[in-house]
């Protein structure tokens, strides 16, 4: 059993390996169902501007972090972005392969930690339930948040 925040013993707790297994389970699922984009080329939606045209996030020269950190290039401010698409560009160059695993992996990561927020956000919520049902209830947002139903 697993402990409530008072300290009280969880009813209806998870043997080891499914705690473990779900979170992992839940990556996959969010990576799988996105895994044919791999093969995948630049697109022309703004591709062209942000990656094939663009030489301010190639590097990690004062200029490129002053540039990746103040830009507002097309309307966003996003430095965590380009500094992370600037170590796309030091491990993979202009192949586009390794920006789109880059982006799998983070995805995968993201619905990962949806899943832990909605879980500790349950038990919050709603202190008495079973550890089962929180986690149940965690793993549908996770999965809802990793593969979206319009997708």
């Amino acid at each position: 059993m697993t402990e409530r925040a008072g300290g009280s013993p969880r009813r209806g707790a998870l043997p080891p390996p499914w705690r473990a297994l779900l979170p992992l389970g839940i990556a996959l699922v969010a990576m799988g169902v996105f895994l044919p984009g791999l093969d995948g080329a630049f697109l022309e939606w703004d591709d062209r501007t942000n990656f094939l045209q663009n030489p301010h996030y190639r590097g990690f020269g004062l200029a490129h972090l002053r540039w990746m950190l103040t830009t507002g290039l097309m309307g966003h401010w996003i430095p965590l972005t380009w500094l992370s698409l600037a170590v796309d560009w030091r491990l993979w160059g202009l192949e586009p392969f390794g920006y789109h695993l880059t982006s799998l992996i983070l995805h995968g990561a993201a619905a990962v930690a949806f899943y832990f927020v909605a879980r500790r956000l349950l038990v919050l919520a709603q202190p008495r339930a079973e550890d089962r049902t929180v986690t149940l209830g965690a793993a549908v947002a996770g999965r809802f948040f990793g593969l979206p139903p319009l997708r």
